[in-house]
């Protein structure tokens, strides 16, 4: 499975280097400045127990193909619609995973898959997480 996560910050930095750690195929999608940090410097992940860098693949918006299964969507919220404009070069069979806070993003997931599905003939398969959340016309949650 090819993972890609969207944003290195201290949610996607963590648990994508917990997943390199553990052997998976993770590739980073960062804006140039992020990408050549970490490039150069690898990514440290500092916790209370320990400290570690990883050296995880990494891209730019401008290098990204059509290839991923699992794309975490791990973005800082003031970034998040800059953030989904750069995942226009991403898989079309990758489903979403958003470890974002709050529920205002859901909206503009809900119009994101939308729009890929009418102007691509093409479907991000976000009604993985239409089942999950049991999301309505309306963007209200029920549980179930």
């Amino acid at each position: 499975m090819k993972i890609l996560i969207l944003g290195a910050g201290g949610v996607g930095g963590y648990f994508g280097a917990r997943l390199i750690q553990a052997g998976a195929d993770v590739t980073y999608l960062l804006r140039d400045k992020r990408h050549a940090k970490i490039q150069a410097e690898g990514l440290v992940i500092e916790t209370p127990k320990d400290t570690f860098t990883v050296q995880p693949k990494a891209i730019t918006r401008d290098q990204l193909k059509p290839e991923y299964d699992l794309i975490v969507l791990a973005p800082k919220s003031f970034d998040f619609e800059d953030a989904l404009a750069s995942l226009e070069g991403a898989s079309a069979k990758g489903v979403f995973l958003p470890f974002l806070n709050g529920l205002d993003h859901i909206q503009q997931l809900a119009m994101l898959h939308f729009l890929l599905s009418i102007n691509n003939d093409r479907h991000f398969l976000l009604d993985q997480l239409y089942q999950t959340l049991h999301l309505y016309p309306d963007y209200t949650l029920s549980y179930h």
